[in-house]
């Protein structure tokens, strides 16, 4: 009898540990979800003005135009023509920060990397 009782004291007091874990970390996971979101933009930059420390990236999925507000130190080093990914302050048009990529080429650039490996 004693045995028994202390085996379902047991297994309430960890049922409810278990239980009590699981609910904090669903809590905490929209949370770290949210903080995670940030706008991206990938594109061409169309043109640049350092005086009003904005430039303007054609979107490569959309087409459209968007003007993006940075610092002097992120656009200085940006030309027109490149292929950038810029990552925006969540809800603003303000890059956290800004950087060069290189074109996605898709599956032909595969294609020809394979044949010059073969090479």
């Amino acid at each position: 009898m004693n045995r028994s009782v202390v085996s379902i004291v047991v297994l309430v007091a960890l049922f409810s540990f278990t239980t009590l874990s699981y609910s904090q970390s669903e809590k905490t996971a929209p949370k770290k979800a949210a903080e995670a979101k940030a706008d991206i933009v990938r594109g061409t930059v169309v043109s640049i003005d350092a005086a009003k420390n904005a430039i303007v990236v054609k979107e490569k999925k959309s087409g459209t135009e968007k003007t993006i507000m940075a610092a002097p130190a992120d656009i200085a080093p940006l030309k027109v023509g490149e292929n950038v990914k810029a990552v925006l302050k969540e809800g603003t048009n303000t890059a956290e920060s800004i950087k060069v990529v290189q074109p996605h080429t898709g599956m032909a650039g595969m294609k020809s990397k394979k044949a010059a490996d073969k090479k």
